[in-house]
């Protein structure tokens, strides 16, 4: 799977400034994914309450232009080390995604189930 993007940030870790604004792209390859959807039927129609996801991937690569105004080579080292250590990363990270995705799925799979037959759908 290949993601690609613009990105601006601006902040600071500690004493570290981070700012910039480009391109990204995340390269995730061997993903396995669990679905936990959970929510009551009622006159043939499914209302999902969550949407859950729980990704595990086999392997990512991360780029990005500019995420430290213009330092090349901050940006070389943060690379680095995000590719580096992008397991740790991910699953500190994991939490906070799989909250945010769960909200955005939820709110997709109701638009689907509200206009289908559950028992249609699933005879």
């Amino acid at each position: 799977m290949l993601i690609e993007g613009n990105f601006k940030a601006n902040g600071a870790y500690g004493a570290l400034q981070i700012g910039g604004e480009g391109f990204f792209n995340i390269s995730l390859e061997d993903i396995k994914d669990t679905w936990s959807i959970e929510g009551p039927l009622a006159n043939d129609k499914w209302t999902l309450e969550h949407f859950r996801l729980n990704p595990e991937i086999g392997k990512m690569q991360i780029w990005f232009s500019d995420m430290f105004n213009g330092n090349e080579q901050l940006n070389k080292v943060a690379l680095n080390f995000v590719n580096e250590y992008w397991p740790s990363l991910y699953r500190e990270m994991l939490p906070f995604l799989s909250n945010e995705l769960d909200e955005y799925l939820t709110e997709i799979g109701n638009r689907v189930f509200s206009k289908v037959s559950f028992s249609k759908t699933f005879p």
